[in-house]
C-alpha cells in the first residue's frame, strides 16, 4: 500500500483549521463510550458527561480519534509555532554569521593587500 505523499499546507489552510478548533468552550477531556440508542450499540463522544458525537458501533476507532484528536491538533499548532520560532531564530544568527563573515573577509582583502605592499617595499 502506497502512502500519498501530503500537499504542502497553506498558511490561509492552517488559519482555516486553526479557526475551526473548539478552543475554551470545550476545552477538557473528551471521552468516549459505548452505549445503547434505540436498543442499537452505538459510540458516543462526551464531554464533561454530555454527549457531543454519537457514531455507529463499528465507528469506535473514529470515536476515538474525535476524542485524541482535540486534544492532539492544538499540541501539534505549539510545536509548529515552536518550530517556527526557532528558525526565525537561526535565521538571525545566519544573517548575522554572513555579515560577520563578510567583515572578516574584508578585513582580510585589507591585510592581504597591507602584507604585500609591505613585502614588496611600499610603505605607503
Amino acid at each position: 500500500m502506497t502512502i500519498p505523499t501530503p500537499i504542502p499546507m497553506t498558511p490561509e489552510r492552517e488559519a482555516i483549521i486553526r479557526q475551526q478548533q473548539p478552543g475554551d468552550w470545550l476545552s477538557g477531556n473528551w471521552l468516549i463510550r459505548e452505549a445503547t440508542v434505540d436498543g442499537v450499540g452505538v459510540w458516543q463522544v462526551t464531554h464533561q458527561g454530555q454527549v457531543i458525537a454519537t457514531l455507529p458501533d463499528w465507528a469506535g476507532n473514529l470515536a476515538l480519534w474525535i476524542a485524541e484528536t482535540h486534544e492532539d491538533v492544538p499540541e501539534l499548532f505549539a510545536v509548529i509555532d515552536r518550530l517556527r520560532a526557532r528558525v526565525a531564530e537561526l535565521e538571525e544568527t545566519v544573517a548575522s554569521q554572513k555579515e560577520y563573515t563578510a567583515w572578516l573577509a574584508t578585513c582580510l582583502v585589507e591585510r592581504t593587500s597591507e602584507l604585500l605592499a609591505i613585502e614588496s617595499g611600499d610603505r605607503s
